[in-house]
């Protein structure tokens, strides 16, 4: 099947997984009908609702940039970092690992 756009599969297949796809993204499908002989051309599916549309995930968001460290008081230190993308999905909290 070819990337984005009609492609031919065995006719005894009834999945076709998809690769390379991007995230945070909407990709439509459609499937038509071909006959053996392709006497009858190509149709839409019947009952299909001709087009589907599906979003995929968003990825990971991308790592803080410009981690900083200040020294407040005897066992005390703030942490300050510049965010940086997030990649289609908003990030509403970062857990801190210390070690």
């Amino acid at each position: 099947m070819s990337d984005f756009g009609w492609g031919h599969t065995d006719v005894r297949i009834h999945n076709q997984p998809l690769a390379n796809m991007k995230p945070d993204t909407i990709y439509e499908f459609g499937l038509n009908l071909i006959y053996t002989n392709d006497t009858f051309g190509r149709f839409p599916m019947p009952g299909s609702g001709d087009i589907c549309a599906c979003k995929t995930h968003a990825d990971v968001p991308s790592k803080p940039l410009n981690l900083q460290y200040h020294y407040l008081q005897e066992n005390q230190y703030s942490l300050e970092w510049t965010p940086d993308s997030d990649n289609g999905e908003p990030i509403i909290t970062y857990d801190l690992k210390t070690a």
